[in-house]
């Protein structure tokens, strides 16, 4: 198996782990890199260009989550952090500008 291929399992598997409640199979999901070269998950287009989804990219031993942060903070954009122990933390969070 190449590494790149191993990458995306790891983050699969990291999302079922941290995020329970996101059924990944009733969502629209693909893979995108990133500037970085990083593989990122996109789930409901990933929040790209105001979009309602969200995109989960490993960094180390963390799970950021960049999109849509409604669920948490509404009304927001952003990105949140999910560490091994399944703990959330704000990164960042701005205002959704197509929020109504």
């Amino acid at each position: 198996m190449n590494e790149r291929h191993q990458d995306r399992l790891e983050l699969l598997d990291r999302v079922a782990d941290r995020v329970p409640e996101l059924d990944l199979e009733k969502q629209s999901v693909e893979w995108t890199t990133l500037d970085d070269g990083h593989d990122a998950l996109l789930v409901n287009g990933g929040g790209i260009d105001g979009g309602s989804g969200a995109y989960f990219a490993n960094a180390g031993e963390d799970l950021p989550a960049v999109g849509l942060l409604d669920s948490i903070v509404p009304g927001h954009i952003g990105c949140i952090v999910i560490r091994p122990d399944g703990s959330r933390v704000l990164a960042r969070a701005v205002p959704d500008p197509l929020a109504t």
